[in-house]
């Protein structure tokens, strides 16, 4: 079939974003991948699937590269502008709508257009604290935020409006983190409450910094303006909507009314001095703010309402509001007489809503920034069907998703070899649930939220439940759950810690007494394949293996060092995965005979803003990161040639366990299950997405199943950053490039020692958000050289390193060391430098920065 420019260049426009995310970069079947997995979910594209599994395949075998190939998928093409940046905190447009400024979970500020090629966010700055509120002055030409250390800042373009650069300036600061900024397009004034209590004007032209306003309480969480006649709205905790006047002084205050006994967590004002109130019940009030005392109209609820927004033009013209399950919801009117329609979803919830001149944007917890531009709500499909736990059948015939929305079974019929049809969903039982597993009979034990646990028959859905736990009513008090001992057996993981052994047989009159096995964690624990023991992390990072046939027995691997969430066993027993919040994948010896693990992999773009340690944590301590980097579930092929994991950045990454070359696809929803089924790799996404990957990699002779050990040594990379700063003359040193070609895709560290000076804590962050890290070290020229030669000093005997200096007199230093053999300089940074002014300029304000 042949596929046309046009329909190419479509293609790569509608994957765009995933193209220009932190997982595009991961090899050159990128590309290929993307494209075939847009072919199967984007009507139009289905041209592409062809001479994209055909490229595929081809690099595969000439690179040595693993692929993914995506043979089918019930998931739905949605437009995203960006994503992997971790959480979206806050979010803004621009008064022509033509682009976005918005902050992530890295404690980047970025700015994306909404419409044309460009798609890639450019980085403006990175702050100390998460941004919570922004908010873009009328000429779009600068633009406020507000974050939790109280600070509210300016951002201002330097230049014109091609020239990508913006300057911040500090306006002024609340005692407690800041809850909602606007700005009065009619005169540029902003405004702004904290959680001090405060509400405050601040002046763009300098001057004594913010006036008070008035005292609205600690309460207050939303904050707006009228555009017609310049007055303020605030809503708080106690469900008072009120009126300020900003130019009759302290505390001149109106009561429009009372929104109920509800928190208020956002207020929109639309034409004609309309206001809309949004309670956390979900329940949505409109107000007349010229009228104070005028009863409120309803316009009706929608689930625990997080942010809203008033569209005053295009096909979304009414109040668009995201709910904390990650529903899009649209109001056409505000008179209560119809009910509201749900656009579509996040595959969490909705943190941030913005609306301007017919564009709507909305970003999540689920890191993605989506675009809503059309009238109709979604058409229904698998993805109303929300999922949670997956189970393969025994058979390997089907598998079985269950949720909230019940059980449902998914039968393949043409999805062979070269099947490109997705099977549908059928309802078995509409009980939710929260576990699943198949016992060896065929039978499925089912784990409730209310604590219930039972087993039922698929091929006699109408047969009763077998009871072997009844409800206690409390939320998840089954944590987990897992069919052991050949299968007859169940064995739950209980909120307390506690592993339980029941039998799955009718239960005797008295009822059942669970078996104590030992006490594990919050993270999924592993079973063997003959199930006969398992694996748990500690809640002090212990790795520990729990022989089931005899209750108490135990022994311990080894010892995490950062939370683990994921874990899986090879098909031999011989290797424990395990998956961590820092991204890293690491093997282990099951039998605990070989200390330590080995490191498999870790998760492009590092640990989150917070990972580092500082000079105020204990020696030996590890700091979990708060980025996109949280590994939440692992799948090991059946012969061991290649394990994958599920992150918290949208990726499926797979790595080939000969090699230890990796790739990473983006699909079209945040994964959130990752398993094996007959040798191939199933996705499913919170909302009815199931996604089957063959996994291509160079043909090779395999033993069954492969010790999971690279072959390529892992790599460390350090770099001398005040040679840097002055090698770049100025210009941005792109760090994630760097990284990503000096590591060649094997297993690396990369470090960065940087002066512990304040001034340097924005280039701290933006370096974690490229993957590096950033150990302090004492300010000074030879305490850096004295920290880069202990760095060396310690991974040179072990693997390769590669340091980035000019300095003669450091690398004269690290010659002395040892093993010159796996030593590498590199002392020229230019290929990596920015070209010019035209370049995202990330501000640093300190000496010894890379600017």
């Amino acid at each position: 079939m042949t596929v046309t420019v046009a329909e190419l260049l479509g293609a790569l426009r509608a994957q765009a974003a995933e193209l220009a995310s932190p997982g595009g970069s991961l090899g050159q079947q990128v590309l290929a991948q993307q494209l075939l997995h847009q072919a199967r979910t984007r009507t139009g594209d289905e041209a592409l699937a062809h001479p994209a599994a055909n490229r595929l395949r081809r690099l595969a075998r000439t690179a040595g590269d693993p692929a993914l190939n995506t043979l089918w998928t019930s998931s739905r093409a949605r437009r995203r502008l960006a994503s992997g940046f971790g959480e979206i905190t806050a979010l803004a447009l621009s008064p022509d709508g033509a682009q976005a400024a918005f902050a992530a979970a890295d404690h980047f500020v970025r700015l994306v257009p909404t419409t044309g090629t460009q798609v890639r966010p450019t980085p403006l700055g990175v702050l100390r604290h998460w941004v919570s509120a922004l908010a873009w002055g009328s000429d779009g030409t600068w633009f406020v935020t507000g974050d939790h250390a109280g600070d509210v800042v300016e951002w201002s373009r330097r230049g014109s409006a091609t020239a990508g650069g913006y300057e911040s300036r500090l306006l002024g600061r609340h005692h407690d983190y800041v809850r909602s900024v606007v700005v009065d397009r009619n005169d540029g004034s902003i405004y702004s409450v904290g959680d001090d209590g405060f509400l405050m004007r601040w002046d763009r032209d300098g001057g004594t910094g913010g006036r008070r306003i008035g005292e609205p309480g600690r309460g207050c969480l939303a904050l707006a303006v009228d555009p017609t006649t310049g007055l303020l709205c605030t809503g708080g905790r106690g469900g008072e909507v009120r009126r300020w006047d900003p130019e009759q002084g302290d505390g001149a205050s109106m009561l429009l009314g009372v929104h109920g006994p509800v928190q208020i967590t956002a207020l929109v004002t639309g034409p004609g001095s309309r206001t809309v109130s949004v309670g956390r019940d979900g329940t949505l009030l409109a107000w007349d703010a010229s009228a104070p005392g005028t009863e409120p109209r309803p316009m009706g609820r929608a689930g625990p309402l997080t942010g809203a927004a008033y569209q005053l033009a295009g096909p979304l013209t009414g109040v668009i509001c995201g709910t904390a399950q990650g529903r899009v919801m649209h109001w056409t009117s505000d008179t209560g007489e119809e009910r509201p329609r749900a656009l579509g979803t996040h595959d969490r919830g909705v943190t941030a809503v913005s609306a301007e001149a017919g564009v709507t944007v909305t970003g999540g917890r689920d890191g993605f920034l989506m675009v809503w531009d059309r009238s109709d709500p979604e058409p229904p499909g698998p993805w109303d069907i929300e999922v949670w736990t997956v189970a393969v059948d025994p058979t390997g015939s089907s598998v079985v998703t269950g949720g909230t929305d019940g059980i449902h079974r998914w039968t393949p019929t043409d999805s062979g070899p070269d099947g490109t049809r997705a099977p549908g969903p059928e309802l078995i039982w509409d009980s939710p649930v929260s576990h699943l597993a198949f016992l060896a009979d065929g039978r499925l034990a089912c784990g409730g939220e209310d604590g219930s646990l039972v087993v039922r028959d698929p091929a006699a859905p109408a047969d009763p439940p077998v009871v072997v736990r009844p409800p206690d009513g409390a939320r998840r008090t089954v944590r987990h759950l897992a069919a052991v001992l050949g299968g007859t057996t169940l064995l739950t993981g209980m909120a307390d810690g506690d592993l339980l052994l029941w039998p799955s047989g009718d239960p005797p009159a008295g009822g059942v007494e669970p078996v104590w096995i030992g006490r594990g964690s919050g993270s999924v624990p592993a079973v063997a394949p003959d199930g006969r023991w398992v694996i748990t992390v500690g809640e002090t990072g212990e790795l520990t293996r729990w022989d089931l046939e005899r209750p108490g027995a135990m022994r311990t691997l080894g010892r995490v060092w950062s939370r683990t969430r994921a874990l899986a066993v090879t098909a031999d027993g011989a290797r424990v995965v395990t998956g961590d919040d820092r991204g890293r994948l690491v093997s282990w010896d099951a039998t605990g005979l070989e200390p330590g693990g080995r490191l498999l992999g870790r998760r492009t773009g590092g640990a989150g803003p917070a990972a580092e340690l500082t000079a105020r944590d204990p020696v030996g301590a590890v700091r979990d990161g708060k980025g996109p980097s949280r590994i939440r579930s692992i799948a090991v092929a059946q012969d061991g040639s290649w394990v994958a994991s599920v992150n918290d950045a949208g990726l499926v990454e797979c790595w080939d366990t000969r090699t230890g070359r990796h790739t990473g696809l983006m699909p079209k929803a945040l994964p959130r299950v990752v398993t094996s089924w007959d040798g191939r790799l199933l996705v499913a996404d919170r909302h009815g997405g199931l996604t089957l990957l063959e996994v291509m990699a160079a043909a090779a002779a395999t033993p069954a199943v492969t010790p999971l050990l690279f072959t390529d040594p892992e790599v460390t990379l350090v770099i001398d950053q005040q040679w840097c700063n002055r090698a770049s003359q100025g210009r941005l040193l792109d760090f994630g490039a760097l990284r990503a070609d000096l590591s060649g895709g094997r297993p690396h560290r990369a470090v960065v020692p940087c002066p512990e000076v304040s001034e340097l804590d924005k280039f701290r962050g933006y370096l974690r958000a490229t993957g590096w890290s950033a150990p302090l070290v004492k300010p000074g020229r030879s305490s850096l050289r004295a920290a880069i030669l202990a760095e060396v000093a310690e991974a040179v005997a072990a693997a390769r390193v590669v340091v980035i200096t000019g300095d003669p007199e450091l690398r004269r230093s690290l010659g002395a060391v040892g093993s010159a053999e796996r030593l590498t300089f590199v002392d020229s940074v230019e290929r990596w430098l920015a070209p010019g002014a035209d370049s995202p300029v990330v501000p640093l304000e300190a000496e010894g920065g890379i600017s």
